[in-house]
C-alpha cells in the first residue's frame, strides 16, 4: 500500500474501510522487515542493532529475527543507549558534526549534488566549546 497507490490520509482511510487494521499492521511490518533485509543485503554485517518506537514491537522484533537469522537481532540497548533515545543520539551527532564544521547532508544520502552544513551552531555566550 506504499509507493505510487499511496496517497496520503484519504487513501489510508480507504484502506481502513476495506481491511482489517491488524491486516494492515502485518503489511506494515513485512515492508519494514523486507526493506530492513534489502538494505542489508551483500553488506558484511554481524549483528543488527534496532533503536527507536520499532524496538519496543515484539511482533516486528520477532518477524527481523526470523527474516534475518542466523544474524542476531538485538536493540540498541545492548551498546549501552536506550532505544527510546535515538533522536537524542542522532541530533547529539548532527550537532557535534556542525561543531566540527563538518557537513551532514550527502550526496548519497540526499540527493543533493553538493555536501552542506545543516543548521548553524552558535554557542551561548560564556560556555566553552
Amino acid at each position: 500500500f506504499f509507493g505510487a497507490t499511496f496517497r496520503g490520509p484519504a487513501a489510508l482511510a480507504a484502506l481502513r474501510r476495506a481491511h482489517a487494521d491488524a491486516d494492515l499492521a502485518a503489511t506494515l511490518v513485512a515492508l519494514t522487515v523486507e526493506s530492513v533485509a534489502g538494505a542489508l543485503a551483500g553488506l558484511p554485517a554481524e549483528r543488527l542493532f534496532v533503536a527507536g518506537g520499532g524496538s519496543a514491537n515484539p511482533t516486528l522484533m520477532a518477524a527481523l529475527a526470523a527474516r534475518l537469522a542466523p544474524l542476531p537481532v538485538v536493540t540498541s540497548a545492548a551498546l549501552g543507549l536506550p532505544p527510546a533515545a535515538k533522536e537524542a543520539a542522532d541530533f547529539a551527532v548532527l550537532a557535534l558534526e556542525a561543531a566540527a564544521g563538518r557537513p551532514v547532508s550527502l550526496p548519497a544520502v540526499t540527493g543533493a549534488r553538493v555536501p552542506a552544513l545543516a543548521g548553524l551552531f552558535a554557542p551561548a555566550a560564556g560556555i566553552p566549546v
